[in-house]
């Protein structure tokens, strides 16, 4: 245990927020349910029909085509010939068991089989639009669009600056890894690294994320179309993830490791939700000479959850909160089977009545998560204003040096003492989490306590009591986040 960690005292914790976008509502019924149009084996769409958005698709040379069924398919479509096994895959799944063929996916097929062509066909990047699936999976498509999912993370400026610098961005940083859905479903799930790949490819599926597909993460991004993978949902049942709903094994996106190993990680909501190789050491503290971004990537839930990369003094057990042995881990909570069909909720939001039985009553759960989150807003704030405290007693009255102004240059920071680093680094690691508490409190609690006594050794004067009220500090707190996010695009990855 490191000497600056003493015996913990009882500081204040904080909030919890989401972010809400609605990408348009899809008002289609489920082919689990009464309607929706279901393939036939001779091709045909089916009793519900094609929807409009997806007779939309059809690029110019498909127009006019008609259904041939799936077994023209087989005959290319098969493993041979540097085609992939599709066919066979396909006979394995539930949309084979339902009659949904190539066709109900991909349009009408004869002037493909005429003549195969990228142009005569739905296929990349039409084929990864979510109106596909919103044909049948009504209900689903319509969460979907109604979580962040369905934006553009960032305002889409990770993808726009791959487009532009498709060395860095693209393949240095792989932003598009995790911002663009279009690029993790037919690139990284098929086991291209963004490193390996031309610049061409880079500014094509930049551009096509940005103006056909533009979504942080689709149906094809999670789930796999064609074949089940043995990846089994909350439920038991084999929906097709590209990965597992649960994982304690921390070691891909452990402390300072590369983004080709925290950006695959075999978790379906950690390869994009994870601290991206954070490293909370001093030695990585008092080496951020290129920005002043913190050492972690936006979204370390994952990190939150299994208790790691805070400066927490060491000995902290991973994976010792309850929520992170659970299973399901994110989805458990996160994806509630939700209305008549028992489908998993794609918005992707807690529901209390639904998403914490049976260790909880909802109206357990609803108390237990504003206690901890009032708390924790209370403490990221309290936190905040002792850095800021130290600033102006040592800046004349300036409050910003503790965020290393000036883009972090060595400098400043070499005035800055390691202490109020530490606090730093726990300070935006809680606020970066988002949920202010109920991904793992004990640990939310800890990196709040370690923060305040690291201040405490510089002899950082003791905060006030924060006199605002859960809106309030949850407000005030939103702002920090969007101000921390802008400020993180001026400098760079």
């Amino acid at each position: 245990m490191k000497t600056w960690l003493v015996k913990a005292k009882t500081y204040g914790l904080a909030l919890a927020s989401s972010v809400m976008l609605v990408a348009g509502a899809v008002a289609l019924v489920s082919c689990a349910g009464s309607g929706g149009p279901i393939g036939v084996a001779t091709g045909g769409n089916g009793g519900g029909g094609v929807s409009a958005a997806f007779v939309a698709l059809e690029p110019a040379g498909q127009k006019g085509a008609t259904y041939i069924g799936p077994n023209v398919c087989k005959t290319c479509h098969n493993g041979e010939g540097g085609y992939e096994a599709i066919y066979a895959e396909w006979t394995n799944t539930v949309h084979y068991t339902k009659g949904v063929t190539c066709e109900n996916c991909h349009g009408p097929g004869s002037k493909h089989a005429a003549g195969p062509a990228a142009t005569n066909i739905i296929g990349f990047p039409t084929n990864n639009s979510y109106v596909v699936c919103a044909q049948c999976h009504g209900q689903i498509a319509t969460d979907w669009s109604n979580s962040p999912h369905a934006q553009l993370a960032g305002g889409g400026f990770p993808v726009q600056d791959a487009a532009s610098n498709p060395e860095g961005a693209g393949k240095g940083e792989r932003c598009l890894s995790c911002h663009s859905g279009l690029l993790r479903a037919e690139y990284t799930e098929r086991g291209k690294d963004p490193s390996t790949m031309t610049d061409a490819q880079i500014v094509g599926v930049a551009n096509d994320t940005l103006k056909t597909v533009p979504y942080t993460a689709s149906c094809a991004t999670c789930h796999n179309p064609h074949k089940k993978t043995g990846n089994i949902d909350v439920d038991g049942d084999d929906v097709q993830l590209y990965h597992a709903v649960a994982q304690t094994n921390i070691a891909p996106v452990a402390i300072g490791k590369s983004a080709a190993s925290f950006t695959t990680m075999n978790q379906v909501c950690a390869e994009c939700h994870n601290g991206w190789g954070s490293d909370p050491s001093d030695a990585a503290l008092n080496n951020q000479a290129k920005n002043s971004r913190p050492s972690f990537h936006e979204g370390p839930q994952y990190n939150m959850l299994m208790g790691f990369s805070g400066v927490d003094g060491g000995g902290y057990t991973v994976g010792s909160a309850t929520h992170a042995t659970m299973a399901g881990q994110c989805a458990k909570c996160h994806m509630p089977p939700a209305g008549a069909l028992g489908e998993d909720r794609h918005t992707f939001t807690v529901s209390y009545d639904v998403s914490c039985t049976p260790c909880h009553t909802p109206a357990d759960a609803a108390n237990r998560a504003a206690t901890i989150q009032a708390q924790t807003e209370a403490g990221e704030l309290q936190l905040l204003q002792r850095l800021q405290s130290w600033s102006a007693a040592n800046y004349k009255g300036s409050t910003v040096q503790w965020d290393y102004p000036g883009q972090g240059s060595s400098a400043n920071q070499s005035n800055v003492p390691i202490q109020i680093k530490r606090a730093r680094h726990n300070y935006y690691f809680v606020l970066n989490d988002r949920s202010y508490g109920p991904h793992n409190a004990a640990y939310t609690n800890l990196l709040l306590q370690v923060a305040n006594q690291n201040l405490d050794a510089i002899n950082v004067a003791p905060s006030s009591k924060v006199d605002m009220s859960p809106a309030q500090m949850k407000s005030t707190l939103d702002a920090q986040f969007k101000q921390e996010s802008a400020e993180d695009r001026s400098v760079g990855p």
